[in-house]
């Protein structure tokens, strides 16, 4: 290999690693936006004036930043779920050498509904004085001729 065609190899890899740097720095704007709430339509139009990018280009951004966030949520939901399985722990133990019960049972509740150590909650409904409570059920034919979808 020629002396030319590596320092051409050298640039390239530079200015990959420039354009990837830039996305990401993009993505994490993109990113934080969302993550305060902003409509996905002023993130768009932040993402245009900002980046100098296409509106095709914003909504990829705004894509790729969705699925960033769903990814960490999934990720990490097995470290979430130790991590407060293990707080919840922490706090026990800190109740128990204090001799502060009610808060110590109240972590061990709280962790057995975590493991679903309790039977499922059953209510009841029940009408005046106790008696059943009466139930109508009316069936309603669906009509598709009808051009409104609105309900009555």
């Amino acid at each position: 290999m020629s002396d030319a065609s590596c320092v051409r190899k050298k640039k390239m890899a530079r200015k990959a690693r420039s354009k990837r740097a830039d996305y990401e720095r993009r993505l994490e704007a993109v990113r934080i936006l969302l993550l305060r709430g902003e409509p996905s339509g002023k993130v768009c139009q932040y993402a245009v004036q900002a980046f100098g990018v296409t509106e095709r280009q914003a909504w990829r951004y705004i894509s790729d930043a969705r699925n960033a966030i769903a990814g960490v949520v999934n990720e990490d939901r097995s470290y979430l779920y130790a991590e407060h399985l293990a707080t919840r722990r922490m706090i026990r133990a800190r109740a128990l050498e204090e001799g502060d019960l009610r808060t110590a049972l109240a972590c061990a509740q709280d962790e057995a509904k975590m493991f679903d150590l309790y039977p499922a909650q059953r209510s009841e409904v029940s009408g005046p004085q106790g008696k059943p409570q009466k139930v109508v059920i009316e069936v309603v034919e669906y009509d598709a001729s009808r051009s409104d979808a609105s309900t009555e």
